[in-house]
């Protein structure tokens, strides 16, 4: 940890950092930041930090979700001048430096760093608008009860997200619940498997085939689901407490479910607070160079999936490698803290990103029984992730500077100690920040 390794310099601790998000990308960010000796303001909207990889078990272990997976972000921050406010940010004005929140309020900041991420668009990840403690073990209890009540569930996506969520779903009901994915390519998991050769994709699908078969899971491939869409399924689910309903495909195929689990995609979570300009049309990814500074905003970062980077939306990538294993790769965190320090020394940024992968690794449960499937690991590695690594949630409890324990989660005292708006730092003047070139 070289960059820990002295006192902070005077022009450091008289800067003003906020993170906007908390999320693997912004959890890393904040607490590397703080620890470097910035102020800093981590401002997230949940009361905790949710680890999406485990949403698949969180809905069918509402208590796991709330335990493991909801991990406190009250350990983030522990300089004397940093704090954390549960708010929602509205815009980033780069000009000002503030930052306006939907309470109404405003923070100024020296530097900023975006890390909203994309909202998933499945049951696994709690809604927009589900922020607090309550909301959010209603929402994976309310899933978990219509999972365990129901008869004929059809999985809508056979993504990554949706096989994992049938495959633990599968190992947490009934034989004689039928269970169905429908997914419109001609491979399962093809969205995270771009620029795989053609022998390795048909080898990895037709390993999964055989092992949603063997599980009970039948997949239909190169349908389409056209009697509904994300907006009839809130929450990333249809129940209508047991009755049956149809599903209809796009060939005149009629599916009967009780269930629908809605696993198709993510949006982006800037355009509620970026301008325009700094957004790609279409996909309202945030445009950054490979300092990760974005576009048109000096003195603003972004990191993890809110980022225009070509390269695979993986929580590998955006974190930071402090607290983590020796060997770790840097991660969009590490180089945008080197940045800040370059920054609030009075010179321009000029250390650049540049993926670590050499080659696509990707790990798929299916079931305890009949394991996973996985490239560019051993495929007992997917069975792993799913069994007794639970979804791999200790990475992120680690890059929270915590580990999971039955004494350590979140908490209503989590909800009533979030410091005041009033009470977060203002930005300081003392040191005025440096033009990248």
């Amino acid at each position: 940890m070289g960059m820990f390794s002295k006192a902070p310099s005077a022009e450091v601790k008289a800067k003003h950092v906020v993170v906007i998000g908390a999320g693997l990308a912004g959890a890393g960010m904040a607490r590397i930041a703080d620890k470097a000796g910035f102020k800093v303001t981590v401002i997230e909207r949940r009361t905790g930090s949710v680890y999406k990889a485990g949403g698949s078990r969180g809905i069918n272990d509402p208590e796991w979700a709330m335990t493991k997976m909801l991990v406190p972000i009250r350990a983030l921050v522990s300089g004397s001048e940093s704090k954390r406010v549960q708010n929602d940010v509205v815009a980033i004005d780069a000009a000002s430096k503030t930052i306006s929140l939907s309470s109404g309020g405003t923070l100024e900041y020296d530097y900023a760093v975006v890390a909203v991420g994309a909202q998933n668009l499945s049951p696994a990840e709690p809604p927009l608008g589900v922020y607090n403690l309550a909301g959010i073990r209603e929402h994976y209890e309310h899933v978990s009860a219509a999972i365990k009540a129901a008869k004929k569930i059809v999985v809508v996506g056979g993504g990554a997200v949706g096989m994992e969520t049938a495959g633990y779903t599968r190992d947490h009901i009934d034989a004689s619940v039928s269970m169905t994915v429908v997914h419109s390519g001609p491979f399962l998991i093809d969205a995270s498997l771009k620029g795989v050769e053609p022998k390795t994709l048909e080898a990895f699908s037709a390993r999964i085939l055989k092992q949603s078969a063997d599980a009970k899971i039948d997949i239909v491939l190169n349908r389409r689901v056209t009697s509904m869409g994300a907006a009839d399924a809130p929450g990333g689910y249809k129940w209508m407490d047991g009755s049956e309903f149809t599903v209809e495909l796009d060939n005149g195929t009629v599916l009967t479910a009780d269930l629908v689990l809605w696993c198709i995609g993510s949006r982006s979570n800037a355009p509620q607070m970026m301008p325009e300009s700094s957004m790609e049309p279409g996909s309202k990814l945030i445009k950054v160079n490979r300092k990760l500074e974005v576009e048109g905003m000096e003195g603003v970062f972004a990191i993890g999936d809110c980022t225009n980077i070509k390269e695979p939306k993986l929580l590998t990538l955006a974190r930071s490698k402090v607290g983590l294993p020796p060997g770790t790769p840097e991660g969009h965190a590490d180089v945008v803290l080197a940045n800040l320090i370059t920054l609030a020394a009075g010179k321009p940024a000029s250390k650049e990103w540049v993926t670590p992968l050499t080659k696509l690794q990707i790990a798929i449960p299916i079931t305890k029984k009949v394991g996973g499937s996985a490239i560019g690991v051993p495929n007992f590695a997917a069975g792993l992730k799913g069994g007794a690594f639970e979804f791999f949630a200790f990475t992120h409890w680690m890059s929270t500077g915590q580990k999971a324990s039955k004494a350590l989660f979140v908490t209503e005292a989590d909800e009533t100690a979030i410091v005041p708006l009033a009470e977060a730092p203002a930005k300081s003047p003392a040191v005025a920040p440096a033009k990248s070139p």
